[in-house]
């Protein structure tokens, strides 16, 4: 992934594509790394703190990396923290920024890890940025939209949010026998409040430009019509196209181009996040490609002078094309995962448009979830507008809230279950999160630790 974001780079620069964007820096003000804190808005402190010891103490937990390891592809190396906190501050950081009205769109190609698990990593994530972004846009947003095009199902983001009905996942993704992460199914939509909340579009290896068009764009129109989102995560993989031997999908940079088009449609603020992609070559194409098209500007396809040009050879052009392999995806089963798509879409529950907050007003708010202390923290009558929280969310979203080292326990909480479904009754207006103040004196004890989050005898989050 490093790789494939420095190529992408060069290649922003040599189209003078940077002069469209503004570019933040990780480690500096605009773009912070990921405090532990925030991390453990979602992660449990005890996997943050493993992560955290890697670099430094790793030969004394190393019999520990087993109990945080969801499957054998996890390859904890000595720096994944550090690379946990600069791709998921960005993420986060991207997430507030169009949350608050300071940009249209926000770009994170480092980003969209989407198969990290509260407790433990899982294939190549360690910390899952898709999930902490969308909790810090449902600070100020009603509804957020995740949408993913990757070979991979983000087994992960979908898990988290699987049962509210304040964040719609959809995903178009490979799913065949012994294929990562084997989950994904047609017949997956959610449960509980967040039932027809999940919208998979399964194909077989092979899908081509025109499959993918007919698939992807219909579904993504029909549930952004119905679910109305305040903000879209847009996942823009490049796992789907042609050349990447893992993914083994068909597509070309014009299908890809239609996809990210679809999203850009909804006319929401967007955030916009890499995934994965294992051509390294193709996806900085892709992902100069998919710049360039949210700049709304046209590129030459013939690669300008630059420092990397000699690795695309021995075409330095600005094309990914399609190559001979067998379409295991009939018309047939596109069909009918596009009726079952379409039906799920139908029965999302028709909202009225979200109306945007405004930029002053939600700038003044802060991000909570990189650690920032919002302006309004330091007065005692303010509170944050955060609809439909439980009082462990926002005892979470505290910007005091500290993991408490050495005391072995967890935060018993998950997205899912920090997430009420708005009140059905009400108007979509946001309604007042509690403080940290309120929501310890609604409980009937305080809670011993900051890491006990739960009132006594409540049910510890179920894990999906």
């Amino acid at each position: 992934m490093l790789y494939s974001a420095r190529l992408t780079d060069e290649l922003v620069k040599a189209y003078d594509l940077q002069k469209e964007v503004t570019v933040c820096a990780a480690r500096t003000a605009a773009l912070p790394l990921l405090p532990p804190q925030g991390a453990c808005r979602f992660h449990t402190d005890s996997y943050v703190r493993f992560l955290q010891q890697i670099a430094t103490n790793g030969i004394d937990i190393v019999d520990e990396a087993a109990n945080y390891a969801l499957n054998s592809s996890v390859c904890f190396s000595e720096t994944a923290w550090e690379y946990s906190q600069i791709y998921a501050g960005a993420s986060v950081e991207g997430a507030g920024s169009v949350a608050r009205g300071e940009a249209d769109v926000a770009i994170n190609w480092m980003g969209g890890q989407t198969h990290a698990r509260r407790d433990g990593a899982s294939g190549f994530s360690y910390v899952n940025d898709v999930v902490l972004a969308i909790l810090s846009m449902l600070h100020t947003h009603e509804r957020v939209m995740f949408v993913s095009t990757d070979a991979w199902h983000p087994s992960g983001v979908e898990e988290a949010f699987y049962t509210t009905d304040r964040v719609l996942c959809v995903s178009l993704h490979r799913h065949t026998e012994g294929f990562f992460p084997g989950s994904g199914g047609v017949d997956d939509r959610g449960h509980g409040a967040g039932t027809n909340h999940s919208i998979n579009m399964p194909v077989s290896e092979g899908l081509d430009d025109d499959q993918i068009t007919s698939l992807f764009v219909p579904v993504v129109a029909a549930a952004a019509e119905r679910f109305q989102p305040s903000c879209v995560v847009y996942c823009a993989g490049a796992g789907v196209l042609s050349g990447d031997r893992l993914g083994c999908l068909n597509v070309t940079l014009e299908g890809y181009g239609r996809c990210l088009q679809a999203v850009l449609d909804i006319g929401r603020p967007l955030l916009v996040l890499g995934g994965c992609g294992f051509n390294q070559i193709n996806t900085a194409r892709a992902w100069c490609h998919a710049t360039a098209l949210i700049c709304e500007t046209e590129v030459a396809e013939e690669l300008p002078p630059h420092d990397f040009v000699e690795y695309y050879l021995p075409e330095s052009t600005l094309k990914v094309a399609s190559i001979e392999m067998t379409n295991k995806n009939s018309a047939e089963s596109i069909q009918a995962t596009l009726d079952a798509s379409m039906k799920a879409a139908e029965q999302i529950p028709a909202r009225a448009a979200a109306a945007t907050p405004p930029k002053a007003a939600a700038a003044a708010e802060g991000d909570t979830a990189t650690g920032a202390t919002p302006a309004a923290s330091t007065d005692a009558e303010a509170k944050l507008i955060s609809p439909g929280l439980t009082a462990n969310e926002a005892l979470l979203a505290s910007p005091s809230f500290q993991p408490q080292a050495g005391n072995g326990a967890d935060v018993p909480l998950d997205a899912a279950s920090a997430l009420e479904p708005a009140a059905k009754d009400s108007t979509d207006a946001p309604v007042p999160m509690e403080t940290e103040s309120e929501a310890a004196a609604a409980a009937p004890e305080a809670a011993p630790t900051p890491t006990a989050m739960e009132e006594e005898g409540a049910a510890p989050a179920e894990d999906l």
